[in-house]
């Protein structure tokens, strides 16, 4: 299972990134490797340090497991782990139905020197960040398979890392562009799950730049 969780973590950088990235480039001239430089110690940086360690702690994990070196919580032993390979791969596909979804618009990161297009259609009927979505669940699924204190970390950065990008970064910037197009999509669209975390004009970010 730790191999398997292995390959699925490499599969998921290669063609989410690497493969997904490529195209992007031959269609739009977008470079994934250079949107993905965060000047050290800046907001951005540290919302990508969250993913960079949670993946790395999740793929130690497995390292770990597959050595024996870490015992698996007992209450995820036996079927959780079969589960967690359905969540896993069900999160790879939703993940690449959202960026196949977006088409030109999909980004890895957040220019103000960009405009894009809004994308609600698609997976986005159902949730503003589909793509997070896809890769909550693939986190589960992953930590699911290789169920030890290490993965349960490493998910805790992914996840911690996804909300301020979208909260801190994305959300401010999808204002700032799309304006009330957004809001009106925002206030009926949840956030990461259908229906859960539609925008109030509580939580309205600002519309200025921070």
């Amino acid at each position: 299972m730790a191999i398997l969780a292995l390959v699925f973590l490499v599969l998921f950088l290669a063609i989410g990134l690497g493969l997904q990235g490529w195209l992007q480039h031959r269609r739009t001239g977008y470079s994934v490797l250079r949107a993905l430089y965060r000047r050290p110690l800046s907001k951005e940086w540290w919302i990508g340090e969250c993913w960079v360690v949670g993946f790395f702690l999740i793929a130690l994990a497995a390292v770990l497991d597959l050595y024996g070196v870490v015992r698996p919580v007992e209450v995820f032993s036996g079927a959780p782990r079969l589960a967690g390979v359905v969540i896993a791969l069900s999160g790879f596909a939703f993940t690449e139905w959202a960026v196949v979804s977006m088409g030109e618009s999909w980004r890895v990161d957040v220019n103000e020197s960009e405009r894009t297009a809004l994308v609600t259609g698609g997976p986005f009927r159902l949730v503003r960040n589909p793509i997070y979505s896809g890769m909550i669940l693939l986190t589960i699924g992953l930590t699911l398979m290789v169920p030890t204190l290490v993965s349960l970390a490493g998910a805790g950065f992914v996840i911690l890392g996804l909300e301020l990008q979208v909260r801190a970064l994305e959300d401010p910037y999808l204002l700032r562009t799309h304006d009330d197009a957004w809001l009106a999509y925002a206030s009926g669209v949840g956030r990461f799950v259908p229906g859960v975390g539609r925008l109030t004009a509580i939580d309205q970010p600002r519309r200025g730049r921070d």
